[in-house]
């Protein structure tokens, strides 16, 4: 049987662009948070400063305002969105920021279903380099079906029926 092209998705766009959105907003509240209390802390006095510096308040804001948001990013809007098999190749898709990548798949020697945290899991793809690429957040059974058809076909296993759907 010729395989000509699959596609597998994980997780929801929509849901992922609302989720940044909301991310962003938090971050972005948080920062403005820190940068109040800091201005008022500096304004007071009370740090014990003779003369100070006016771009404090700024830099602990936005660094406030960054690091939330990274770490919202990496723990839940992180990773490929779908993964398309071709021949021979392999195109990651990714939607933050919105790019792909093309692998030869005999680059690819390892592919793994890894729990994530509330139910949600991950489809993990290790290159010969050594290099790992993590899916989305997505249910259990996405990865799943992704992994019984990827999985023979990557590591040389025997291959199950392949969905027809």
């Amino acid at each position: 049987m010729a395989l000509t092209s699959l596609t597998f998705t994980f997780g929801d766009t929509t849901g992922s662009l609302i989720g940044g959105a909301v991310f962003l907003v938090l971050s972005v509240g948080i920062g403005v948070g820190v940068f109040g209390a800091a201005r008022r802390l500096f304004a007071m006095g009370s740090l014990d400063l003779e003369q100070p510096p006016s771009n404090i308040p700024i830099v602990l804001g936005i660094g406030m305002g960054i690091g939330v948001f990274v770490m919202f990013f990496q723990s839940s809007l992180s990773g490929f969105r779908s993964v398309e098999l071709q021949e021979d190749r392999l195109t990651l898709h990714y939607d933050f920021p919105p790019q792909d990548f093309v692998y030869p798949a005999m680059h690819i020697i390892k592919i793994e279903k890894v729990p994530a945290f509330k139910g949600q899991w991950r489809l993990m793809m290790e290159d010969i380099e050594g290099a790992h690429y993590y899916s989305a957040l997505a249910r259990r059974h996405d990865v799943e079906q992704a992994w019984t058809v990827l999985h023979p076909l990557i590591e040389g296993a025997p291959s199950p029926e392949l969905p027809t759907s």
